[in-house]
């Protein structure tokens, strides 16, 4: 029997930190600093190839309350990554950059604040 040849090569994944993972390594960050009274959960969904990322807040005091705190999408090239402001970032710096922002802003921290006082009363 004569065997087939395989015209794929060598196939590894790309090296570069798409923006799912660095919003999940974000989201197992905040059950800690919250004593797992606010936790975050990203939701991964795919529409007319485009990946959707919803980043979650979560509060399992208050049945599993959840609140989407944003929603990024990309296509399968990862960058550039589209937020709901209508934002364009390139690369995966500047991903990061705006991560970093977006997590730490007065409006989320009063957000997570309120989440934390309901879920202690």
């Amino acid at each position: 029997m004569a065997t087939v040849p395989d015209f794929w090569g060598e196939i590894e994944p790309a090296e570069v930190r798409t923006p799912a993972a660095m919003m999940r390594e974000q989201a197992s960050l905040l059950g800690a600093k919250t004593g797992y009274a606010v936790e975050g959960r990203v939701n991964t969904e795919t529409q007319g190839g485009e990946f959707y990322h919803s980043f979650n807040l979560v509060v399992p005091a208050l049945d599993h309350y959840t609140y989407r705190l944003f929603r990024v999408h990309h296509g399968v090239s990862l960058y550039p990554v589209k937020t709901q402001e209508l934002k364009e970032l390139k690369t995966e710096q500047e991903f990061s950059d705006w991560l970093r922002l977006r997590l730490s802003s007065p409006e989320t921290r009063k957000i997570i604040g309120n989440l934390l006082a309901q879920a202690n009363s």
